[in-house]
């Protein structure tokens, strides 16, 4: 551990100053009040310096256990809300649509497009409403990791929200391709495959594009996180 650390400077500037008013005092009072110290004197100013170095070393080691655990529940709790929103935004994915997620009375077979769009959008709704809580706990996650280790947490974090930016304008897409009877898509089948693509989750990222990027941004969080975290 360094002996001059760098929050600990002040306090080992206090120490010191003490340890040396401490010294000339055992100094002066063994040796009868002038500096001409005897062997006791010299006993008690080396047991003082002692001491004093035993303080700071203990006040060094307290504050690098309290920073120790202050980084160690900053990593975890981003690695954890990284892996949360994953978690969601996978879900929010989901290419299999429950009956019970459709607003009640709904029919698909009997729904005209303006109707399907607005059950879908219900769907949707309810499901975003889970990635927009676990986005609100990472950037609260990735604002503590922020004030410990600086702007180099920022283009994770940013990654991330790339990944959710997407997918939600991707949703919107969808829902508008819906509402003109699949003719959006029509009119540009590229556009149309890639905005399938990202609004559903097939669990291989090798074919999906939004899936390999929330793939490469969780792991660059994981990178990050891993030297704050135990082995």
């Amino acid at each position: 551990m360094a002996f001059f650390e760098r929050d600990g400077v002040i306090w080992t500037i206090v120490i010191i100053g003490v340890l040396f008013c401490g010294i000339c005092l055992g100094l002066l009072i063994e040796g009868k009040g002038h500096f001409l110290p005897t062997l006791s004197g010299f006993a008690t100013a080396f047991g003082t310096l002692l001491l004093g170095v035993a303080a700071i070393k203990g006040v060094n080691q307290w504050k690098s256990e309290i920073r120790g655990r202050t980084e160690f529940e900053a990593a975890k709790n981003y690695l954890r809300a990284a892996y949360h929103l994953r978690k969601e935004l996978n879900y929010c994915r989901s290419p299999m649509i429950s009956a019970q997620e459709f607003p009640d009375g709904y029919n698909p077979l009997e729904a005209n497009a303006s109707e399907r769009s607005s059950a879908h959008a219900h769907v949707y709704a309810n499901r975003w409403a889970d990635v927009a809580n676990a986005f609100v706990d990472l950037e609260a996650a990735s604002i503590e990791a922020e004030v410990l280790w600086g702007k180099q947490v920022i283009p994770l974090t940013a990654a991330i929200k790339r990944c959710v930016t997407r997918l939600r304008a991707s949703m919107q897409a969808s829902l508008r391709n819906i509402a003109s009877g699949g003719r959006n898509f029509q009119a540009n089948p590229e556009f149309g495959e890639r905005i399938e693509q990202d609004i559903t989750y097939a669990g291989d990222e090798d074919d999906n594009e939004l899936e390999s990027l929330l793939t490469d941004a969780i792991s660059a969080i994981e990178e990050f996180t891993k030297q704050h975290l135990p082995s």
